[in-house]
């Protein structure tokens, strides 16, 4: 008997293309998606990706996914250029070309009929394979998800190094256009959608607004120590290392701290990889040598080790200008540690009134409450009852029950 057609249809490339490698942000949420949807047996659901070779989507199986999604991660190799293409490393391609040809052959490409859903929640607006993807939503008669994760392309293009970013972004949303629904992951990123696709005269799909559920729970996510972190108390910051996440700013506090004993050996702890115009960091960090050694720069943090740093830390902080959600602030709050976070785009609403929120270009504020909650452990103690009392999180669950609910 033949089985009936998939229903969902996970586009999982970025999932593939990184895999084995410590993910964060979007690649996280279409991770999370993905183990949602295998875990749901009351739906019909396939995973798909780009494939170059036959300019075309092939099905992949859900033990290729549930493999990479259960690989080790590691920190991506710094070097450059890459290895030599010895002997024996193009023995070992030829054989990765057989495997993949025998996991993805010519035969299982997707056939997009109407009864399919295509879903990606990836950055579908910055993919090698936008003209195939764009010739598969005006050809085929399947119906299209697409997650907007925020704008900041179009709305803050300083804050990317690469200069092309606005201008896809700018072709991304001709492509969001004709989907059968754009998901939004805040109220702020359909608003600031909205507004992108009015400012370029560009026709506006049906949205409908998902708050993210966190990246990493206490659920999800077994804490392991993480290797060289030192002893002591330390507050959290997670999130890739870049101009428009502000951690410029957390160093001039804890520059300040230094000059108050009973706050100089309390470090911060950044977990992320460096981002867009991180050089500001760098040269402070290696130009003050004491602030180096309050500051603690991790970007080859496990799933496991990031847990384990939300367990043990005072606090977290999230000084960024501009996010569409912000997967730090649920995280944290998942571990029932407050988050002092900005007060800007859609950080208010991932805090949930849990939060303690400043401007982003208010150091004073931030020093102070930082201060104030190093020093007096009995008022973060209320904060905690609080979020231990009132944190409510999303679900991948209620996510994909809503999909279905808007495009049937």
């Amino acid at each position: 008997m033949a089985t009936a057609a998939p229903k969902i249809v996970l586009d999982v490339s970025l999932t593939l293309n990184l895999r084995g490698q410590i993910v964060s942000g979007i690649p996280r949420v279409e991770e999370n998606f993905a183990e949602a949807l295998m875990r749901r047996t009351d739906i019909d659901a396939a995973f798909c990706r780009y494939r170059s070779r036959h300019n075309a989507f092939q099905y992949v199986p859900a033990h290729v996914v549930r493999e990479v999604l259960q690989q080790p991660r590691v920190k991506p190799s710094p070097h450059w250029p890459p290895h030599k293409q010895t002997m024996f490393r193009r023995f070992g391609k030829a054989i990765e070309r057989g495997w993949r040809r025998h996991l993805f052959p010519p035969s299982n490409l997707v056939d997009w009929s109407p009864k399919r859903i295509y879903i990606s929640v990836g950055a579908w607006w910055n993919v090698t394979y936008d003209e195939p993807l764009r010739f598969m939503f005006d050809r085929s008669r399947c119906r299209k998800v697409l997650m907007c994760h925020d704008a900041i392309p179009a709305l803050f293009p300083d804050y990317f190094e690469d200069r092309d970013a606005e201008s896809r972004f700018s072709d991304g949303l001709k492509l969001l256009s004709t989907a059968d629904l754009a998901l939004c992951n805040s109220q702020m990123t359909r608003r600031d959608l909205l507004s992108a696709l009015a400012d370029s005269g560009t026709p506006c799909p049906p949205t409908k607004v998902v708050p993210l559920p966190p990246g990493i729970s206490p659920e999800s996510t077994k804490p392991a120590f993480p290797p060289g972190m030192p002893d002591g108390d330390f507050v959290l910051a997670v999130g890739s290392i870049s101009q428009r996440k502000n951690q410029i700013m957390l160093c001039d506090v804890w520059s300040r701290f230094g000059d108050e004993p009973a706050l100089a050996g309390v470090k911060l702890v950044m977990a992320g990889s460096w981002g867009d115009h991180s050089a500001a960091v760098r040269e402070r960090l290696q130009r003050d040598s004491k602030l180096a050694q309050r500051v603690i720069v991790r970007n080859d943090i496990t799933d496991g080790e990031l847990a384990w740093l939300y367990r043990n830390c005072r606090f977290s902080v999230y000084p960024s200008f501009y996010e569409g959600w912000g997967l730090p602030i649920s995280e944290s709050l998942s571990f029932g540690k407050l988050c002092i976070a900005s007060d800007t785009s859609a950080m208010p609403e991932a805090g949930q009134g849990l939060c303690v929120h400043h401007s982003p270009g208010d150091p004073e504020s931030w020093y102070r409450t930082i201060r104030d909650l190093l020093l007096n452990p009995s008022r973060l103690e209320m904060y905690e009852k609080e979020i231990a009392s009132r944190y409510c999180a999303a679900s991948w669950d209620e996510i994909i029950d809503q999909i279905l609910n808007s495009v049937r």
